[in-house]
C-alpha cells in the first residue's frame, strides 16, 4: 500500500512539470503563429509591390540565402543537441558551441567568395547588371552571417531553458522585417537589395536579442535540483 503522505508529496512534481510545459507549448505555438504570419505578410507585400524584374532578383537571392545557410551548417548546429546530452562538463560543452560557431564562420568565408563570384554571373544570365546584383549579393552575405549567430544563440537559450527569451527574439526579428518591408513599400523604395536587407535586419535583431543576457547552457547530466524556468 502506497503511503498517503509520500503520494501527497510526490504529486506536485508531475503537476508542476505539466503546468510548466503547458506554458512553454502555449508560448511556442502563440509566438510561432505570429512569427509565421509576419513572415507571410512581409512576403505578400513584396510580391504585390515589387516590380517583376526586382521580384525575380529578390527570389533568386532568397534561393541563394537558403542554399548558403544549409551549406554553412551541414548539421553542425543540431549536433550540439547530441553533445548537450552526452557532455557532463558545462565548460567543455561551451567549447563545443564555440567550435561549431568557428566552423560555420570558416565555411561562411569560403562560401562568401563563391557567392560574390557566382551570384553576379547567375544574375547576369537573367539579364541583371553588376550594379543590380552586387548590392543584392552583399545583402545575401549579411543574411547568412547573422543567421549563423541567430541560430546558435537561439539554440543556446533553449538548451538553457530560456524558451521565452528565444521566442521573443524570433518574434521581434520577424516583426522588424515586416515593418521594414512595409516602410519600403510606403516610401516606394521597391528594389531587391533593400528587400534582402530588410530580411538581414530582422535576422540581426533576433541574434542581438538572443545574445542579451544569454547564459551558458548546462548539460542535463550536470543539472542540480534547481528548477529551470521558461523566461
Amino acid at each position: 500500500m502506497i503511503d498517503a503522505a509520500a503520494a501527497a508529496v510526490a504529486w506536485p512534481e508531475p503537476l508542476g512539470r505539466l503546468r510548466r510545459w503547458s506554458g512553454i507549448l502555449a508560448a511556442y505555438f502563440t509566438t510561432q503563429t505570429v512569427t509565421q504570419l509576419a513572415g507571410v505578410a512581409a512576403g505578400l507585400l513584396l510580391v504585390r509591390a515589387l516590380p517583376v524584374r526586382e521580384l525575380a532578383l529578390y527570389t533568386l537571392a532568397l534561393s541563394v540565402v537558403t542554399l548558403f545557410t544549409v551549406t554553412t551548417d551541414l548539421g553542425s548546429t543540431t549536433s550540439l543537441l547530441h553533445f548537450f546530452q552526452r557532455e557532463r562538463d558545462a565548460a567543455r560543452f561551451a567549447a563545443f558551441g564555440r567550435a561549431v560557431r568557428s566552423l560555420r564562420r570558416a565555411l561562411f568565408l569560403v562560401g562568401a567568395l563563391a557567392v560574390l563570384a557566382a551570384f553576379p554571373l547567375a544574375a547576369a544570365a537573367e539579364g541583371f547588371g553588376a550594379r543590380e546584383s552586387l548590392p543584392v549579393a552583399a545583402g545575401i552575405l549579411l543574411c547568412v552571417w547573422f543567421q549563423i549567430d541567430s541560430s546558435l544563440r537561439l539554440l543556446a537559450l533553449r538548451l538553457a531553458d530560456r524558451y521565452g527569451r528565444s521566442y521573443r527574439a524570433e518574434l521581434a526579428g520577424a516583426l522588424l522585417r515586416l515593418g521594414a518591408v512595409a516602410l519600403l513599400v510606403g516610401l516606394a523604395l521597391l528594389e531587391a537589395w533593400l528587400a534582402v536587407l530588410a530580411t538581414a535586419a530582422g535576422t540581426a535583431l533576433a541574434a542581438r536579442l538572443a545574445a542579451a543576457g544569454r547564459p551558458e547552457p548546462v548539460p542535463a547530466e550536470t543539472e542540480s535540483a534547481a528548477g529551470g524556468g521558461s523566461e
